[in-house]
C-alpha cells in the first residue's frame, strides 16, 4: 500500500473530517466535540494516501526547552495525545512507521493508555518505556524522562479529559 508521511504543526492544515473518521475506524470511537476546538498540538504526524488518512500520532509540548543534563541541549518533554491506526491495517507497518517518526522527533515522551485495553498496554510495555504507572482505569507509559520531571508528566496525564465517546455528538 502507498502511503506518505506528513507532519503538520496544529489542525489548521488538515482535514478534521478525515482525521474524525479515522480516529472512529481505529479506536471504535468519537472524537469528542470539543476536542479539535480545545487540543493544542505542537505537531501532528499523518500517514495519508489518497483521500484517506490511514494513520495518525497527535503530539503536545508539556514542557518546553528543558536543558536535559545528560545530553546538555535544550528539549521538550511531549505528551503522545492521540496514537491511531485504521483497524483494517493494524499490524502491516503504519503504527511501526509513525512510532519511529515520534521517537525522531520527541525522545522525551509520555502517553497514557485505558488499563483495559491490554493490547495497548502490551505494545507499550513492549516499547521500552521507562515510567510505567497503573493508576485505576488508566496506565501512563513515558520515556526518557528526567527523574524530577515523571510525577507532574504522570499527574498531567491522569487530569486529561477524556477525548473519545462511545457515539457521536455532533
Amino acid at each position: 500500500m502507498a502511503y506518505n508521511i506528513q507532519i503538520h504543526h496544529g489542525f489548521g492544515s488538515i482535514n478534521k473530517a478525515l482525521l474524525s473518521e479515522l480516529v472512529q475506524s481505529g479506536f471504535g470511537r468519537h472524537l469528542s466535540t470539543e476536542y479539535l476546538q480545545v487540543a493544542k498540538p505542537s505537531y501532528i504526524i499523518l500517514a495519508a494516501s489518497n483521500q484517506s488518512y490511514l494513520g495518525a500520532a497527535v503530539i503536545e509540548e508539556f514542557i518546553p526547552k528543558l536543558l536535559f543534563q545528560d545530553s546538555g541541549k535544550f528539549d521538550s518533554i511531549d505528551y503522545l495525545d492521540k496514537f491511531v491506526v485504521r483497524k483494517e491495517l493494524h499490524g502491516n507497518g503504519v503504527g511501526k512507521e509513525l512510532w519511529q517518526m515520534i521517537d525522531d522527533y520527541s525522545p522525551h515522551l509520555f502517553f497514557r493508555v485505558k488499563a483495559d485495553n491490554q493490547k495497548a498496554v502490551n505494545f507499550y510495555l513492549s516499547k521500552k518505556c521507562d515510567v510505567y504507572s497503573a493508576e485505576g482505569k488508566w496506565n501512563v507509559f513515558g520515556k526518557n524522562i528526567p527523574a524530577e520531571h515523571k510525577a507532574a508528566c504522570i499527574n498531567y496525564a491522569l487530569q486529561k479529559p477524556e477525548t473519545l465517546v462511545s457515539t457521536q455528538i455532533c
